[in-house]
């Protein structure tokens, strides 16, 4: 795909590299299947955590408290808050010993800041495809999973000159296929579409899922403006 006033076209590509149209339109693509998620894959989520915050215990301290929120007795764990820690600590509500409903929640942690997700929000989706997906990681993710710098850069390399395979990054890496693990996408789409106009920048999220059907090839799950 190529523009009329000849620039390179991005190809297009699901681990999140933008995607840039005419007019100013930027595109972001990820299969949800390459990201971490608090509800499907927390540990996966627990380590995107430790690598992004610059204090060492955030994560633990996090991942102990979403823990204690969800389950359904009064145990807490070493970092994290039963419904007596909160009651202690002057808030009018404890846990809801279920798990989260939407992504905000986590914000009503006790002790939880805003600032420790800043620099993990390409990475992390609240729910969707449960199988993980390699291939279409992001390269920060896969600095985290796999914590080997050459390894890594010689996946990035292949994909930019579009030689990555399946089998060829199996050989690479070690990993193999499994009943969680699939070198495919999920058909979980997350979408982000920048559109800029002069001063004006206009946002748009969404999370579509594919069908194999004529009458519904898709579905949108989740939509923000």
């Amino acid at each position: 795909m190529q523009p009329e006033d000849g620039r390179e076209q991005e190809w297009w590509n699901l681990y999140g590299a933008p995607i840039k149209f005419e007019n100013d339109v930027t595109v972001r693509l990820r299969d949800i299947a390459g990201m971490a998620s608090p509800l499907t894959r927390p540990q996966l989520f627990g380590k995107l955590l430790a690598h992004s915050s610059e204090d060492a215990n955030a994560a633990a301290t996090f991942m102990d408290a979403l823990a204690d929120w969800q389950d359904m007795d009064d145990l807490k764990r070493l970092n994290g808050a039963e419904s007596y820690d909160y009651g202690m600590a002057g808030y009018n509500y404890g846990p809801r010993n279920f798990y989260i409903q939407v992504m905000e929640e986590v914000f009503l942690f006790m002790g939880a800041s805003p600032l420790l997700f800043d620099n993990i929000r390409n990475d992390y989706f609240f729910w969707g495809h449960a199988n993980i997906n390699y291939m279409t990681m992001s390269e920060n993710m896969l600095r985290i999973v796999f914590a080997d710098k050459e390894m890594v850069d010689r996946i990035l390399e292949l994909r930019k000159t579009r030689e990555l395979t399946p089998s060829l990054f199996r050989r690479i890496t070690g990993v193999i296929s499994s009943e969680t693990v699939s070198f495919f996408p999920s058909g979980w789409i997350q979408v982000d579409i920048v559109s800029t106009v002069n001063r004006s920048v206009e946002k748009t999220h969404a999370v579509i899922v594919k069908r194999a059907t004529d009458r519904a090839p898709f579905r949108v799950v989740e939509w923000k403006k």
